[in-house]
Parts: structure tokens; sequence; C-alpha cells
């Protein structure tokens, strides 16, 4: 199986067989990224592929026709839910949670028997409060070490940083606006 983490400025992916990593692989978005991917897969012999992506329109719909093509059945991809294995997404919206933040969410349940911060560091840093119980409390997104604040911004077009509940609260946040 192939596992693709799709994420703001590279693609990861892992080739596993028989519950053992054979392979990894990393490109950047730059021009000929998918011919790169394809080329990396071409001869692994994988048949089932499973994505977690926060890739805007026009490069997921690339790597979704690049996908098809490889893949006989339909890629399974991972989304944000309102609740699984343990679980309950703290956002009003579950599904506008991103999904890479999700799955950590889902991992940290698994491996820490307790409260946790979730911290996820890449283009954006991610902080995610989740009880011992399931419970997510929401989080934080800021800029990532590497990314600029105008770049944060293009990547997150929905969020109003100028909104006036960031600055007046001191509670986790609950939606991407």
């Amino acid at each position: 199986m192939i596992l693709l983490d799709c994420g703001n400025r590279y693609l990861k992916a892992q080739f596993w067989q028989t519950d053992r990593l054979q392979a990894s692989f990393a490109v950047s978005y730059h021009p000929g990224w998918m011919q790169r991917l394809d080329h990396w897969m071409q001869d692994l012999a994988a048949s089932q592929c499973f994505l977690a992506s926060v890739l805007d329109t026009v490069r997921q719909t690339e790597l979704d026709q690049c996908l098809a093509q490889r893949f006989e059945t339909a890629v399974t991809r991972f989304v944000s839910t309102a609740r699984a294995r343990g679980v309950t997404n703290g956002y009003r919206q579950p599904e506008r949670l991103g999904v890479d933040r999700w799955m950590t969410l889902l991992a940290a349940r698994e491996m820490a028997p307790g409260d946790c911060v979730v911290i996820d560091a890449g283009s954006a840093i991610t902080l995610d409060l989740l009880r011992a119980d399931g419970q997510h409390l929401g989080g934080a997104i800021l800029p990532g070490f590497n990314t600029s604040i105008d770049h944060f911004k293009q990547i997150f077009k929905t969020i109003d940083f100028d909104a006036p509940a960031i600055a007046e609260t001191r509670q986790p946040g609950c939606s991407t606006e």
C-alpha cells in the first residue's frame, strides 16, 4: 500500500508491504512534481493508496487524475469527521479541521493515554489540545519556521486574521474562520 501525506509545500509518500516500510519519497510542488511521483510509484507493487491532503483544488485534481490512472480501485481519502477512534472533534464544523490535524489527533489518542498537546510543525505550526477522554478542545495555527506571514495568509485564505474574536479570546480555536 502507498500512504500519501499532501501538505502545503511537500508531498510525502511511503510504500508498505507485508507490514514493513519498503520505500519513502518526498517532493516539493515545483514543476515536474507529478512526474517525479509517478516515476517513484511505477515499479511499486501497490494495489491500495491512502491519502491525507490539504492541497488546493488545482493540485488535488492533478493528483487525483494521476492516482486514478495508477490504481484500479478508488483511492481511500481520509477526511475530518465529528468522531473517530475514540476522538471527538472540537470544531463546530468538524470537516473544516484540516485532515492533517485530525490524523495527528487520532494518532495521539492511540499513543498517549492522558491529556496531551499535539504539535505538528510544517508550513504551519499547529497546536491541538486533546483530553484523556478523547475530547478535542480546539487549538491554534501559526506560521511555520520558514513560512512568511504573507505566504501563510495565502495558504489559509479562509482565516480572517483581523477578526476581533482572535485577539479577544484565551480559548483554543474551534473553527478555521
